[in-house]
């Protein structure tokens, strides 16, 4: 089938995202598109294009009945929500870089398109130029995916790769900051959300669930000591923020990570997914995780599937509806110790005169004790502190 060109397309924000998918059409003379407005916020940004395609008003996009394309990259969840919904109640398809949207919003963009019949893409929400959700969508649909783990967020792991060559936290962010790896405010990077809405977004598709926010235990990086990272350079391990969905649990957490796990070796602002299948085996999909080029990188992808007429498929599994009460050992510290007096399985340690501990528990009932920092550590790395 003949793929469409030119088509009549309405753009959403001209930050990184979108400011680098038209430069990528732009270097790569190519013609998908007809971008006939680009709807702005700030009306005093210095633009690189053509005044006649700017507009401050979104319904030159919405009401336009010419253009049959958005494509959607701003900041604000809410605000991209009501454009999304509008748009595809207009009759126009959607490509959407907004996480932290489709995140929160999923049941209802996936209700929204099955009322209009538009279709909705959203690769480039997910780790940048990593083809996650395309893979997870066409290449297991007659496979069961068993669980879906990985590096999520670039700007955490260059901050733990920092760290790891001796930057204190505060210094390593400064240096993503000045590198533009990550925002004036980090919130969303360091406390793990970002990796967390990614891993939402997959979840339905590796695993046929759509999960809320609160179903995913989440814990950043922002609280990560001296005393943390000698405890992980004194053993040979390494500090990963880890999104991972395995027997019916999911979680963005720090993990002290040994030699023989991928995370170990990734680094800077890289991002990789491990799937694994119940036939086809493990396999791994590494590559940048965010930036202008490779977030547009992925827009172009979306493009084609548009292109192609294509649907997302949601892979159903059923693994995702099998819950375990999986315990995990723990690393915590910055907790009263009488906390601990209940659990039968706790050690203690210290570390020029702090303490942490090692605890054998559920993910809800380390998150009860509220400790300054949650790491998961595997068995091997209790004994061997021990």
């Amino acid at each position: 089938m003949k793929k469409q060109h030119n088509i009549p397309t309405g753009l959403f924000g001209f930050g990184t995202v979108n400011e680098g998918l038209y430069e990528l059409l732009e270097k790569t003379n190519n013609h998908s598109l007809d971008i006939q407005k680009i709807v702005v916020k700030n009306k005093n940004k210095v633009r690189k294009i053509k005044n006649g395609k700017l507009s401050y008003k979104p319904e030159d996009i919405l009401e336009n009945d010419e253009i049959y394309l958005v494509i959607e990259a701003i900041s604000d969840a809410d605000a991209a929500f009501a454009i999304v919904t509008k748009a595809l109640k207009k009759g126009k398809d959607v490509i959407t870089a907004n996480k932290k949207m489709v995140a929160t919003y999923h049941t209802e963009l996936i209700e929204i398109q099955n009322s209009t019949g538009r279709k909705l893409f959203y690769e480039a929400a997910v780790c940048g130029a990593i083809p996650v959700i395309r893979t997870l969508d066409q290449y297991f649909t007659y496979d069961n995916i068993t669980s879906i783990e990985g590096v999520f967020n670039g700007t955490a792991n260059y901050i733990l790769s920092k760290m790891e060559e001796g930057s204190c936290y505060e210094d390593a962010l400064k240096k993503a900051q000045a590198l533009g790896l990550a925002e004036a405010d980090p919130t969303s990077d360091v406390e793990g959300w970002d990796a967390k809405y990614k891993l939402c977004i997959s979840h339905k598709h590796a695993l046929g669930k759509t999960l809320s926010l609160e179903d995913v235990y989440h814990s950043g990086i922002d609280s990560i000591t001296a005393i943390e990272q000698k405890f992980a350079r004194q053993n040979n391990y390494r500090i990963r923020l880890k999104a991972i969905a395995k027997n019916g649990l999911s979680s963005v957490l720090p993990h002290f990570v040994t030699e023989d796990d991928y995370a170990y070796h990734l680094k800077g602002e890289a991002n990789y997914m491990e799937i694994k299948s119940q036939f086809s085996g493990n396999h791994v999909l590494q590559g940048p995780g965010a930036g202008g080029f490779p977030t547009a990188s992925a827009l172009v992808s979306d493009i084609g599937l548009y292109q192609e007429n294509y649907e997302y498929q949601y892979t159903q599994s059923k693994s995702s509806d099998h819950q375990v009460n999986q315990y995990n050992w723990y690393y915590i510290r910055g907790i009263d110790e009488t906390e601990l007096r209940h659990i039968k399985k706790h050690i203690k340690k210290s570390i020029g005169g702090r303490s942490y501990y090692f605890v054998l528990l559920k993910a809800k009932e380390v998150f009860k004790l509220k400790p300054e920092f949650i790491g998961v550590i595997n068995e091997s790395v209790v004994e061997a502190a021990i």
